[in-house]
């Protein structure tokens, strides 16, 4: 397993991620671990937002890059919710190796579902875009001009 992700993940780029991961965030919340472990919320435009900031920033590591075929699914998943049910200061301990390979499993695993979760929050929010957008108009639409009508006098023949 280790080899597998050893040839998946060049040396400088799982360094690269193992200091970015347990920096803090910009808005110094919390570490950008903790914030990949915390869960979307509903459906709304402010947890899409979020879900696809996560996104980008897996994506700005290069998570989407790394060719992990030769680990199945569910070892992968198994190593992710090992990262998930530990505190981050608990998997800084950990031997390097044992570290690197649950901290990869564990951003491509998030990657993966992140994006399975905006998909689904996406399609969830589509068909309200129409009723939404129905609800903000405040006038009647402009009659439309284009079109020729009778002259209104011949509306009142029979």
């Amino acid at each position: 397993m280790l080899a597998a992700v050893n040839r998946a993940v060049p040396a400088a780029t799982l360094q690269h991620c193992m200091e970015s991961v347990r920096s803090p965030r910009a808005d110094g919340t919390a570490t950008h671990l903790e914030w990949i472990k915390a869960p979307s919320g509903r459906n709304g435009p402010k947890n899409l937002a979020e879900t696809l900031d996560t996104i980008r920033y897996l994506k700005s590591l290069a998570v989407h890059e790394w060719n992990l075929d030769d680990i199945a699914l569910p070892k992968l998943r198994a190593y992710a919710q090992k990262v998930q049910a530990r505190r981050p200061g608990k998997t800084k301990a950990l031997k390097g190796s044992t570290q690197a390979l649950e901290l990869v499993c564990f951003l491509r695993m998030g990657l993966l579902e992140l994006t399975d979760i905006a998909m689904h929050q996406t399609s969830r929010r589509t068909p309200v875009l129409p009723w939404k957008a129905g609800s903000r108009r405040s006038r009647p639409r402009p009659f439309c001009k284009t079109r020729a009508s009778p002259p209104r006098s011949e509306w009142m023949k029979p």
